[in-house]
């Protein structure tokens, strides 16, 4: 089964510790929430926990600020059906803040819902300069992997997502932008996440597995020839 995309929600506001949102990733199968977190902060950020319905998502570390920029990823196999609160919890040291965030919450349906095999790939983290585009390389090791991207850029024009890439969200606050991206690989390779616009960024990518797929002909056939070779 491969993985789709389903919908998304995206949000903007600028509140203190803890955020709620209210998500309705309404009924899904082999479901896979991802959360995405981007924005400007202040010297010292950090993201404590979040929680969809009360359950902990995985997180990627490091998952802090670089620089004045940061971007995290985070998930959720076989996440709560319907509608539940998005919480997320930071802490920020004295003097620090953050200015401005785009937090994204996308779903998807034909996911591998063992949470621990899940991750091909921990987090990437980078602060480039304004000679070079946000890209991060990613490769996924099984055909049909998700591929997320989530950029965080000082930039004064939106960015244009890369190439085989599905644009899921962006937000451009005016002299910032933040973005979400996802591909659907069909054969496992190395591929660029990137986004087009040079300026201070900092970028998060993730892979994900898809259920395998089920046997092609005569199921029963198929588990009698199996047996027979037991």
């Amino acid at each position: 089964m491969a993985i789709t995309y389903v919908g998304s929600q995206e949000d903007i506001s600028v509140t203190g510790s803890p955020v709620t949102i209210s998500v309705n990733i309404g009924t899904r199968t082999d479901g896979l929430l991802i959360v995405t977190i981007s924005g400007q902060v202040g010297n010292t950020f950090n993201i404590s926990s979040v929680t969809y319905g009360g359950v902990s998502m995985g997180k990627f570390s490091p998952f802090e600020s670089v620089g004045l920029y940061m971007a995290a990823i985070f998930y959720l196999a076989d996440p709560p059906d319907g509608t539940n609160d998005l919480v997320i919890t930071y802490t920020v040291d004295f003097g620090s803040s953050f200015s401005f965030r785009h937090i994204v919450a996308a779903w998807f349906d034909g996911a591998l819902q063992t949470q621990g095999s899940v991750l091909d790939q921990t987090n990437y983290y980078y602060e480039g300069s304004i000679t070079v585009d946000p890209t991060l390389d990613i490769t996924p090791t099984e055909d049909g992997e998700l591929l997320i991207s989530a950029v965080s850029s000082k930039i004064n024009s939106v960015l244009t997502v890369g190439a085989g890439e599905t644009l899921v969200q962006d937000y451009d606050q005016g002299g910032n932008f933040m973005a979400v991206s996802y591909a659907v690989q069909t054969t496992a390779g190395t591929q660029a996440m990137n986004w087009t616009g040079q300026d201070a960024w900092a970028m998060a990518v993730a892979s994900f597995r898809a259920v395998a797929a089920a046997p092609s002909g005569n199921p029963a056939y198929y588990y009698q020839m199996l047996n027979r070779r037991r």
